[in-house]
């Protein structure tokens, strides 16, 4: 977390250029080339709006407290919210719509003056040194972020003076928070590309655990073994899907600074008697992976899959190099329309190849067909 944290002596060295707008705007701009300078755009936006802390923060804050830039004045509330126990306390979250709609929310969006002297939250909140609150916020690929900016107990609350200063920088803000979402998605994609030629199956994932995209085998895979849910981890065999979704979880909570390494797994598919191999590749816990909303690739690799090779089986009934392939396709668990697709053919052109590896094999059901190529594997 420190190479996230700012500290107030840092703070103090801008207070002198508090109404120069440029030093900030600059931070913004090369926050697309160097991620640490959204370090510098929280201190720098701090001393523009005339306050001790500030957060550029997510509005789910599950777990990912590790990436967040903030100053040191923000560094024990927001462990305290993004580990769970204030999210949902915390009154100031009724100003998210406003702060992202209008620009701008503060305190006197949530509670009276009076209201705030007695709120829990509040109260635990000045704990910490801090009372006061704005915000401006914006949205990057639909999720809303908020750059929160605080004052301390016994300081004035924020005013109109602070909103325009708000809604002057906002517009950079959300420049540069879509620009960082773009390097975020290229990396995803860069990641993607370079293991789509292993041959294994690419899973992406956000911070919830969530698969947001895959390559072909993974697709392939994933309706083979019953994989996926409602876009989560799953599978038919209860233990096997618990499983999963905790090395899914894993993979989205590891943290460099406390995990030296994501272990990989292997499971056992109870129907085939095939083994897969499960590995996690977190992604950096920068921000360019938060607003890019990517956070962990998961690969998986079918091991000892095809016992019985496609040559020999097509040796064993005399079948064509495209009928065997048709034959071993099929045992895989997948459809004869995507057999088409993949090499090209009509469905009807499909069909027809299927009927000659019926005739050869002596079966007519596909089920057979699977069930005679498991016996051979056997």
């Amino acid at each position: 977390m420190n190479s996230h944290i700012v500290r107030e002596a840092d703070i103090n060295r801008h207070a002198g250029a508090i109404d120069d707008l440029s030093g900030l705007i600059d931070a913004f701009e090369r926050t697309a080339t160097d991620p640490g300078a959204w370090i510098e755009a929280c201190t720098r936006a701090t001393a523009f709006v005339g306050g001790v802390g500030a957060t550029i923060v997510p509005a789910n804050l599950d777990l990912r407290r590790m990436a967040i830039p903030h100053t040191a004045a923000h560094a024990g509330p927001l462990e305290k919210l993004a580990m769970g126990e204030w999210a949902t306390r915390d009154p100031r979250a009724r100003a998210w719509g406003k702060a992202v709609n209008d620009g701008y929310a503060s305190d006197d969006d949530v509670l009276t003056h009076d209201e705030i002297e007695t709120d829990p939250y509040y109260n635990e909140l000045a704990k910490f040194g801090l009372r006061w609150f704005c915000s401006t916020g914006v949205l990057v690929n639909n999720e809303a972020w908020a750059l929160a900016i605080s004052r301390r107990v016994g300081d004035e609350p924020f005013g109109d003076r602070e909103r325009e200063r708000m809604l002057a920088l906002r517009p950079h803000l959300e420049r540069a928070a879509r620009r960082t979402a773009v390097l975020g998605e290229r990396r995803k994609r860069t990641l993607e590309d370079a293991l789509i030629h292993s041959g294994r199956a690419v899973f992406v994932l956000d911070w919830s655990a969530r698969v947001i995209g895959m390559n072909k085998n993974a697709e392939d895979l994933a309706r083979r073994f019953g994989m996926l849910r409602n876009n989560r981890f799953h599978s038919r065999h209860a233990p096997n899907g618990t499983k999963i979704s905790e090395f899914a979880l894993r993979a989205v909570r590891f943290c460099p600074r406390r995990d030296s390494a994501c272990a990989p797994m292997q499971i056992t598919d109870p129907t085939s008697g095939q083994v897969l191999m499960f590995d996690a590749i977190p992604l950096p816990r920068d921000y360019q992976s938060l607003a890019g909303n990517v956070c962990a690739i998961i690969t998986i690799n079918v091991v000892g899959e095809e016992a019985i090779s496609e040559s020999s089986f097509s040796e064993r009934f005399n079948l064509t190099r495209r009928e065997a392939q048709l034959a071993m396709h099929l045992a895989s668990g997948l459809r004869l329309d995507q057999f088409a697709e993949r090499h090209g053919l009509s469905i009807g052109t499909a069909r027809q190849h299927l009927k000659s590896v019926f005739a050869k094999t002596q079966t007519n059901r596909q089920a057979q067909l699977v069930a005679m190529i498991g016996r051979s594997s056997d």
